[in-house]
């Protein structure tokens, strides 16, 4: 009966399935490297490429209005991206953004295209920065939004790869989580959309295509390769050179991008950063204007460097002219000396920074920031699980995915689901499961603790120095003011308590000191 079921609920999953890959827009297919890529077209002038996020699918670019938008001014081709939409993927390729950025590069190359912008967003913006990585040569600029660029190692991700597994997995993705995704698709939309308000049009028209099971197997196999790249060494950006603009909601619930957008920001230079207040993971979705205008602005960069570039080129080329050189007058001489000196100036005025208060606190805070980010980069695979799972476990997911768990075993043990047979009648195995989990928990949870324990004994360590330092000089700065009052006789009321405010301060006889304190209250 089970089984009978199981069958029944994955042929209705195919109809669905059918009906929602045919009401997607149609573009044009393309066969390349083993599979079959399809991708919507449309405007001309400056190729722009558009690369969806994990789960999603080219039809995201076309509700948000980007794509049309943008295709007013340039030729933009959204590609599904494989195992997405409308496209293929192959099972025997890990298809890593690597892999993908060559893909999307063959495919660009296959249709014409030697020169392109690239928008990609969430895990499309890591392949974007790979394309930037590997074609410089090819991409003209890069435009990001909420990109995922230094993933930390999540609990949710492992669990989220776990229906890539072959057999079970198939089965898995086939019957019961089309379901489940259908179910929580209201709270997966109010993760990644707020603070900002729900696309309808988006959230309508993605379910199903979403919960299809061929989409799924991509969604858990990228999920495995975020996981990977996570407990993996993080990755620099220090080499892109291309223009690059960066776009992140101050909101995202889905992860911190506005603390990613800002790392990756100091890290690419001469990138440009935009956050956008009360706008969630889909910046695209909620603020379309603010990424075509990104897209236009990171165009005229590149057009701008393409000027320079020929304009020194052609300088470099009347160098070599033959020929007498043409005579200025003296007073052409004095005015080109003049134009040199003001752009000398204003060169020199835009260098100047004040160091007020407010940058002295922005380069504090950039420091700090930069420490924290060595020192979990030097971070083992071992304590980067354990962090992991005591956040999830600190989490609200996790509660959430213990009560659906323990109601959906109660319900089947008692009888309450027919397709499912009972198999903890007596509930002693969840008795045990959940004693063996709270140990584990238990350990992990002690771990991180002694972690941030070593952290909090690093920074009194440091507060310590400080102080010590901070007496020590204005001890120094007593005794030059007292050498200052005693060269030009003048006396003060506080003259008496000089001597004894200039005497540095031993800190061992204060520790002693307080320990004395302490043990006498004690006996007290």
């Amino acid at each position: 009966m089970s089984v009978a079921a199981l069958a029944a609920l994955a042929g209705y999953n195919a109809i669905r399935a059918k009906r929602a890959i045919a009401s997607l827009t149609c573009g044009r297919m393309m066969a390349i490297d083993g599979l079959r890529l399809h991708f919507i077209e449309a405007g001309t002038g400056m190729p722009l490429l558009l690369l969806h996020g994990n789960g999603s699918m080219a039809e995201d670019f076309k509700s948000s209005g980007v794509f049309d938008e943008a295709a007013k001014t340039y030729r933009v081709l959204a590609f599904d991206r494989p195992g997405f939409g409308r496209s293929s993927r192959s099972r025997t390729r890990r298809w890593s953004a690597c892999d993908q950025a060559d893909l999307i590069h063959a495919a660009a190359g296959r249709l014409g295209i030697k020169k392109y912008l690239v928008l990609g967003h969430s895990w499309g913006a890591w392949i974007a920065l790979e394309l930037a990585r590997r074609h410089s040569s090819s991409v003209a600029g890069i435009v990001l939004v909420s990109g995922y660029y230094y993933p930390p190692p999540r609990l949710d991700l492992a669990l989220a790869a776990l229906p890539a597994l072959p057999v079970i997995g198939t089965g898995f993705r086939h019957t019961l989580l089309p379901l489940l995704v259908r179910l929580a698709w209201p709270w997966a939309m109010e993760k990644i959309f707020r603070p900002a308000m729900i696309a309808s049009d988006f959230a309508a028209s993605a379910k199903d295509a979403a919960s299809r099971p061929s989409q799924l197997r991509a969604v858990c196999s990228e999920s495995a390769s975020m996981l990977a790249a996570a407990l993996s060494k993080k990755a620099s950006y220090k080499d892109i050179s291309v223009p690059t603009g960066i776009l992140a909601g101050s909101g995202d619930r889905l992860f911190d991008a506005e603390r990613d957008a800002r790392r990756l920001h100091a890290e690419v230079g001469g990138s440009l950063l935009e956050v956008i207040p009360g706008a969630g993971h889909m910046v695209h979705q909620s603020a379309p204007q603010a990424v075509v205008g990104m897209v236009h602005t990171i165009s005229a960069r590149h057009a701008l460097s393409q000027s320079n570039r020929r304009q020194r080129g052609k300088l470099r080329a009347d160098e070599f002219k033959p020929g007498p050189a043409p005579q200025m007058s003296r007073r052409a001489t004095s005015d080109a000396a003049c134009t040199r000196s003001s752009f000398k100036r204003a060169f020199q005025m835009s260098d100047q920074r004040p160091a007020n208060m407010h940058s002295v606190l922005h380069q504090n805070i950039e420091a700090l920031v930069e420490h924290r980010r060595q020192q979990e980069e030097h971070q083992s695979v071992q304590v980067r699980i354990a962090g992991a799972i005591s956040r999830f476990a600190g989490s609200m997911t996790f509660v959430y995915l213990h009560l659906a768990i323990l109601v959906a075993w109660i319900l089947a043990n008692l009888g309450a689901i027919p397709a499912i047979p009972a198999w903890d009648p007596t509930f002693v195995i969840l008795a045990m499961v959940a004693s063996v989990e709270a140990i584990f928990l238990s350990t992990f949870v002690l771990i991180n603790q002694n972690r941030m324990a070593e952290h909090s004994e690093r920074r009194a360590e440091l507060d310590l120095q400080i102080s010590l330092l901070n007496e020590h000089e204005t001890t120094r700065l007593i005794e030059m003011v007292a050498a200052l009052a005693a060269r030009l006789n003048v006396s003060t009321p506080a003259d008496k308590e000089l001597r004894q405010l200039a005497e540095n301060v031993d800190p061992r006889k204060v520790m002693t000191q307080i320990q004395q304190a302490s043990e006498d209250q004690q006996k007290a």
